[in-house]
């Protein structure tokens, strides 16, 4: 599985493709199936992120290391999840 994590401060983006991402352009190469695995498994555990590769996540000062190690277990978790099925 190919996947580019973009951060530029607070802002962040995973994508399903193998990078760099720069522009819509290349976005839109992504795997969007893959993501919508990822996005609704996350869902699924009660994590909320934004549900498309054309948006960013944000973290603020109210996410604390306890929220913010809980949502990496849970992104672990989905990825095993969704590694079984990835082609």
């Amino acid at each position: 599985m190919e996947i580019s994590f973009i951060r530029i401060g607070s802002m962040f983006s995973l994508f399903f493709h193998l990078g760099p991402i720069h522009n819509v352009e290349d976005v839109k190469k992504c795997d969007f199936t893959m993501f919508a695995k990822y996005f609704h498994g996350l869902l699924s555990k009660g994590i909320y992120i934004a549900p498309s590769q054309h948006e960013a996540g944000f973290i603020s000062l109210c996410h604390d290391v306890k929220i913010l190690n809980f949502t990496l277990s849970k992104i672990d978790e989905v990825f095993n999840e969704i590694m079984v099925s990835a082609p």
